[in-house]
């Protein structure tokens, strides 16, 4: 009789094999790295523990089969662009698995200090380097151009530093850091320092993340080319506002879900484009002209359709009686009015309101 018991048996047989095989290559693969290449440098592993600190990294993420298997199916989605990004801008094609330490290539990750996108990016660099941040808008969500920002912030390490090791140090954990650090402990080089752990790990972090997608198949990470995730395939188009228009109305005119448009716009962060300039990405394939005609004929029904007036805030009111008063959100008047939950407001104040309801109020 075949048992649960036999089953397991039978299965435990059979994978065991291509396990302990996947196993052998892995380690055969960094047994025999002697030198290895960085950003153009060659680095020798019989120096002090080097070797040793890099098998740590590279054995981690080498057995930690899916993560790596979704970090390698993301790569078509943003390497190409990386790639051209980094060229155009003479940096070493290395730089660019410094985001899949950052990020594993994930587009929607927020880290616990507020570091979001790609390259992991917080709001006073971001804003430093050319990056847009506002209510309804946030660059560092976009892959294209937080690289470039990425890319400057890289130029200005290196310049600094001249060494690569300590640039990518720098990144993690900031120039004035390193520089610190270097001074006190009269050494120039980034292997012979002592950092907090997650900096010491973290070049070899991204010299491993090199290893294993250089070997990806020799290392056993077998993928045919329908297994990568697509690129969104997608233009950029420049669109001016008079005023504030949901968003859902840019997917409603392409003929897409908003689900969909929003992974084309994971820079647009609100649920309505700010009055003035907006810039929004269309699938590639799209008629432009006819988008840009379509849209502003969609604004202006809106517009028509919904009564777009000043409300002058009186002694006593809140947003919930101001929000019950016109039948709308509370979440949508702080986002016509460009507020947070945590603002006041006050009597004399004027509000932006859209609403169907008419009534009685000061302009």
């Amino acid at each position: 009789m075949f048992t649960k018991k036999n089953f397991l048996i039978l299965i435990f047989v059979l994978i065991l094999p291509f396990k302990l095989f996947s196993q052998d290559l892995i380690n055969e693969f960094i047994r025999n790295k002697e030198v290895i290449t960085f950003c153009g440098n060659e680095i020798r592993l019989d120096k002090s523990n080097l070797k040793e600190r890099l098998e740590k990294e590279f054995f981690l993420y080498a057995f930690d089969k899916p993560q790596v298997m979704l970090w390698l199916k993301r790569s078509p989605r943003h390497f190409k662009h990386i790639e051209k990004i980094l060229e155009e801008n003479n940096l070493p094609e290395d730089l660019k698995y410094t985001a899949v330490v950052e990020s594993a290539l994930r587009t929607d990750i927020r880290s616990s200090r507020n570091a979001v996108g790609i390259w992991q990016f917080i709001n006073p660099t971001a804003q430093l380097y050319g990056l847009e941040i506002n209510k309804s808008y946030d660059e560092r969500w976009d892959s294209v151009k937080s690289t470039k920002a990425a890319s400057a912030y890289f130029k200005d390490l290196y310049e600094k530093f001249q060494n690569w090791e300590l640039a990518l140090a720098a990144y993690n954990i900031g120039e004035m850091r390193i520089e610190r650090e270097l001074e006190s402990q009269k050494t120039e080089s980034f292997y012979e320092l002592i950092l907090p752990e997650e900096t010491m790990r973290y070049v070899f972090k991204i010299i491993a993340a090199k290893l294993i997608y250089e070997n990806r198949n020799l290392l056993g990470f077998y993928l045919d080319k329908d297994d990568y995730y697509k690129s969104y395939e997608t233009k950029e188009v420049k669109i001016y506002l008079d005023n504030t228009v949901p968003v859902s109305l840019a997917s409603e005119v392409l003929g897409i879900s908003f689900y969909k448009f929003r992974l084309f716009n994971p820079a647009v962060t609100g649920s309505y484009f700010k009055a003035g300039d907006n810039a929004v990405k269309i699938p590639e394939n799209a008629d432009t002209k006819e988008f840009l005609k379509n849209f502003k004929k969609l604004c202006n029904k809106w517009y028509k359709e919904h009564n777009i007036f000043y409300y002058t805030v009186e002694p006593g009111d809140s947003l919930i009686k101001i929000s019950e008063q016109f039948e709308v959100l509370v979440k949508d008047i702080l986002e016509w009015n460009k507020m947070d939950y945590s603002d006041y407001i006050y009597p004399g104040q004027q509000l932006i309101i859209k609403s169907r309801i008419t009534k009685d109020f000061d302009n």
